[in-house]
């Protein structure tokens, strides 16, 4: 459990008001994505808070410690900016998977990148085996996906266009949770609380890749709302994981001291 006292008061005050925004502006906002998108708006502005905070956090660190972390501020920018070229440009002219959709995805993978990082920290992590750990979950997930999803939907319901989109966002929930989980088994004593509540991050982006995908097959303001919450909170949960990692680093000789 996380005290509330561990969390940042930007994420106490930014969530609350974010889902406030989610929930007035999610009915208005076309789920199809031929409209206008007020809710990109309010994801921007989420975002820009979790780049703020992460920033403010990683100043308070020494510089080895705060590198993985300053990962989490440059990651809400890129994730900002493309909420706000979604939003300023609604209908056909960033429909489809425009160069938005590579700022969002840069955004989008900055947990795998951080747990890959702080992987590195222990000197006996095998890589070979967390490739290939990872790589069977990611497998295993997508054909678990495949079963479940094909009795409900199927990517040749969707636009033409955007099949491809689909598939991504569907490849995108299973490298995260199979990477993810495979690098996050691996971690120092001192970054165990950082690492569990990054795991909750990587999950939230998993549920709002499935969400987005669901939404391009069925359009609906449910999976809309799903994908909106489930980003806003993958935005912040991170950047609690960042507010309780250690501030300093400690020497080499800890690298390999109790691995989690």
């Amino acid at each position: 459990m996380i005290a509330v006292g561990s969390i940042p008061r930007s994420v106490r005050w930014t969530v609350p008001l974010g889902l406030l925004g989610l929930l007035v502006t999610v009915p208005f906002s076309a789920p199809d994505g031929t409209g206008m998108q007020w809710d990109e708006l309010v994801l921007g502005g989420v975002a820009a808070s979790s780049a703020l905070a992460a920033f403010r956090i990683t100043r308070t660190m020494d510089r080895t410690a705060g590198r993985p972390w300053r990962i989490v501020g440059y990651a809400a920018l890129l994730f900002m900016t493309a909420q706000w070229l979604a939003a300023a440009f609604p209908g056909p002219e960033l429909d489809g998977f425009g160069f938005d959709d590579v700022f969002l995805f840069a955004g989008a993978v900055s947990p795998l990148v951080i747990c890959g990082l702080l992987a590195r920290r222990v000197s006996r992590t095998r890589w070979p085996a967390l490739v290939v750990d990872g790589l069977v979950i990611t497998v295993a997930l997508l054909v678990v996906t495949e079963v479940l999803r094909a009795p409900l939907v199927s990517p040749a319901d969707a636009p033409e266009d955007l099949r491809s989109l689909v598939l991504l966002y569907g490849g995108y929930a299973a490298v995260m949770l199979g990477g993810a989980g495979a690098m996050c088994t691996v971690s120092t004593a001192a970054l165990r609380r950082s690492v569990s509540i990054l795991i909750g991050a990587v999950a939230w982006q998993a549920t709002a890749g499935v969400a987005e995908a669901m939404a391009i097959v069925d359009p609906s303001s449910v999976w809309t709302a799903i994908s909106d919450v489930s980003v806003a909170m993958g935005l912040q949960t991170v950047v609690v994981a960042a507010h309780v990692a250690p501030r300093r680093f400690a020497d080499h000789t800890a690298r390999a001291a109790a691995p989690w």
